[in-house]
């Protein structure tokens, strides 16, 4: 997989995974809303929603960095 190609998919990834997370937090605000919950259990679950995102974001970042190193490191002779 190239490296452009690399980079659109971790892109479109990110694009999904934000839509979801908020599709997520805007459904488990409702739910708490609904059935008059705790306040924290709201915040507690829209943190985790989003920490979860921010998580796997940077692990897709780093892992595609991490496959450019290498890919860029097994091309180049020793010596050179």
């Amino acid at each position: 997989m190239s490296d452009d190609a690399l980079q659109r998919t971790v892109r479109r990834t990110g694009a999904v995974v934000v839509v979801a997370v908020a599709f997520l937090t805007s459904t488990l605000v409702k739910y708490v809303q609904f059935n008059g919950l705790d306040v924290q259990l709201q915040l507690l679950g829209s943190t985790v929603l989003g920490l979860g995102a921010i998580g796997y974001l940077s692990l897709s970042f780093l892992l595609s960095a991490l496959a450019s190193f290498e890919a860029g490191a097994e091309g180049v002779p020793d010596g050179e």
